[in-house]
């Protein structure tokens, strides 16, 4: 009698063919994501865009700075400014105690290097000092910055003295207190 011998290489490639053709009928390639709407939804350290971003654009508002915005469009105001709003839009901020006195130049200078701020223009000035409780409100003359309202030479204005007055100058070496107002 004759042994056969047994070679095992055959049987290895019949079982793997076997599996092969078989196993793609019995697995599950899907996948099952949960999201939130919007997405993505949580807090981030940093957003960036590559063109518009829009946002509460149903409703509600968007703080910057702030956690709890009031208005639209709210910027956090730094320390020692007054958010000066209206309705329901935050005109800007403005410096709720005046400077020393300075002349005009200084006086821009400064609010600009500063805060990145301006002087306000009298309007601005005027909405302030009428809705809201700053200090040394109305005591002497305070530096305005460029308006509309003045018409020609530098621009430089200044309002207060006793009241909500305005007085036109052309005189900017001239030394006033002086508010900075950082726009919206």
């Amino acid at each position: 009698m004759r042994k056969l011998k047994f070679f095992p290489f055959p049987y290895f490639i019949f079982v793997y063919l076997v599996i092969s053709f078989i196993h793609p009928l019995f697995a599950d390639e899907s996948i099952t994501i949960t999201t939130y709407y919007p997405s993505p939804y949580g807090v981030y350290k940093e957003l960036t865009t590559t063109s518009n971003a829009y946002l509460a654009t149903t409703g509600g508002y968007v703080g910057i700075g702030t956690t709890v915005p009031t208005v639209q469009l709210e910027r956090a105001c730094p320390a020692g400014f007054t958010n000066i709003k209206a309705g329901n839009n935050q005109l800007g901020c403005m410096e709720t105690a005046e400077h020393g006195s300075a002349t005009w130049y200084v006086a821009v200078n400064t609010c600009f290097t500063t805060y990145g701020g301006r002087l306000p223009i009298y309007s601005e000035w005027y909405v302030a000092m009428n809705n809201y409780v700053l200090t040394d409100e109305t005591d002497d003359f305070e530096w305005l910055g460029n308006s509309d309202h003045f018409g020609s030479g530098l621009g430089c204005g200044e309002a207060g003295q006793g009241g909500l007055t305005l007085a036109t100058s052309e005189v900017p070496d001239a030394t006033r207190a002086y508010r900075c107002w950082i726009p919206r």
